[in-house]
């Protein structure tokens, strides 16, 4: 089945050992420390305590969100050293999710995110990917929102993540760039991410309309596969 994805030998090998060893050990991704880069420990390590994470993406699936074929398909066209490690580590930190009192976590993607696969057009892919969306948002505390190309938007801002805490006074906002990630936590700087937030989510497709997007989308991949 795995050739229907565009992996084949060493990297078909790579997720069947993956999906073996998930089930029993996942939520202890920590381990795999050494693959995450420095600046982005903070927020990982920050991630379980937050109350809410608002995030938006335009042009990738968020990490948190991807699909085990999606993310095993960027890593190897990005031309990764430890694969295995990689994708490990991104599947525990899933773990989050299904801790005692998880964050909420609010997504927002752009249509050219639901498109676009890692390194050329994979139907199988993206159907993939997208029925593992549809799946994700059944969580309770997993909310997902399809910006669409006709959204009405004079521009779109670059990917960030909102983090808020119960307290209020940890929070920041993080943006990721080619050289590493910023950290933002005046309040004036917060605020403007906050009504970018706010002014992309009024654009975006509610709940139940995103959910039938989604459904749509994952019949055109399927009727590509044929």
């Amino acid at each position: 089945m795995l050739n229907a994805f565009g992996i084949n030998g060493e990297e078909a090998d790579t997720l069947m050992n993956l999906a073996r060893a998930a089930a029993g050990q996942r939520g202890h991704w920590s381990g795999y420390r050494s693959v995450v880069p420095h600046w982005f420990r903070t927020f990982t390590d920050l991630e379980p305590a937050a109350a809410e994470i608002l995030t938006w993406h335009g042009e990738r699936v968020p990490g948190p969100l991807q699909s085990e074929h999606y993310m095993l398909k960027q890593f190897t066209e990005a031309g990764a050293t430890d694969v295995t490690s990689l994708v490990r580590n991104r599947l525990d930190r899933k773990a989050v999710f299904d801790q005692q009192q998880p964050p909420y976590y609010r997504f927002i993607i752009s249509e050219g995110a639901l498109r676009r696969a890692p390194g050329g057009f994979a139907p199988a892919v993206m159907l993939d990917q997208v029925e593992h969306l549809l799946a994700l948002d059944r969580h309770p505390r997993v909310y997902v929102h399809v910006l669409p190309f006709g959204a009405k938007l004079a521009a779109v801002p670059n990917d960030f993540t909102i983090m808020r805490f119960p307290d209020r006074t940890r929070d920041f906002v993080y943006i990721e760039h080619s050289a590493g990630g910023l950290y933002l936590d005046d309040v004036k700087d917060f605020n403007i991410f906050v009504d970018s937030w706010d002014r992309l989510r009024g654009a975006a497709l509610e709940r139940g309309e995103t959910r039938q997007f989604l459904k749509e989308l994952a019949e055109s991949y399927r009727s590509q596969m044929m």
